[in-house]
């Protein structure tokens, strides 16, 4: 499920810019583009993209994330 994730891009692009967010999850077809931003505090991963999203960070910080920071399956 999309349970401990904040955002969650399941189609089209999301572009954040300077902001922290707890938890971000890319679905096949959509695409992320996060600049300047802080991804912390999640109990999931950080980012999760998976398979036929897009994610592409611009001077960004993963911290704190309860599994990993950023994975792609």
């Amino acid at each position: 499920g999309n349970q401990g994730y904040a955002l969650v891009v399941e189609s089209g692009e999301v572009t954040l810019e300077n902001l922290q967010v707890a938890g971000i999850l890319v679905e096949s077809g959509g695409r992320l583009v996060a600049r300047n931003c802080v991804l912390a505090e999640s109990n999931a991963e950080g980012i999760l993209v998976k398979p036929g999203g897009q994610l592409v960070l611009e001077s960004c910080e993963v911290r704190r994330s309860g599994k990993v920071g950023v994975q792609a399956l």
